[in-house]
């Protein structure tokens, strides 16, 4: 009976170890994902204002994708409300073969460049 109560013992300081790590763990997580978190989108590309970066394409039409996006980007134009076009602020599922432009992207690239 003493051998099965010290191993209860053993095993209850235990168990609280384990729920001190996991509490630490949670809460570092949790200041993580307030600091971190909160408004971060995936970007496959990003214009810097000098250079175009690449980050992530899957084939070369999702390149070509990414590449129009940003380059729009150079040109001065923003994101569109349409989620069908190229310059929408998320890549969903618009066509990459071949890369079609919207009546949006069109618009928003005859108002940069006039």
């Amino acid at each position: 009976r003493r051998s099965v109560n010290d191993i209860a013992n053993q095993q209850n300081t235990l168990n609280q170890q384990i729920q001190q790590i996991t509490d630490n763990y949670n809460a570092e997580v949790d200041r993580y994902q307030q600091e971190f978190g909160t408004e971060y989108k995936f970007e496959q590309g990003r214009y810097t204002g000098e250079e175009i970066n690449i980050y992530q394409f899957d084939d070369r039409h999702d390149l070509e994708f990414v590449l129009t996006h940003e380059f729009g980007h150079a040109l001065g134009i923003d994101h569109v409300d349409d989620p069908n076009a190229v310059m929408y602020e998320v890549r969903i599922d618009q066509p990459v073969d071949p890369v079609d432009l919207t009546n949006d992207d069109e618009w928003a690239l005859k108002q940069a460049c006039q």
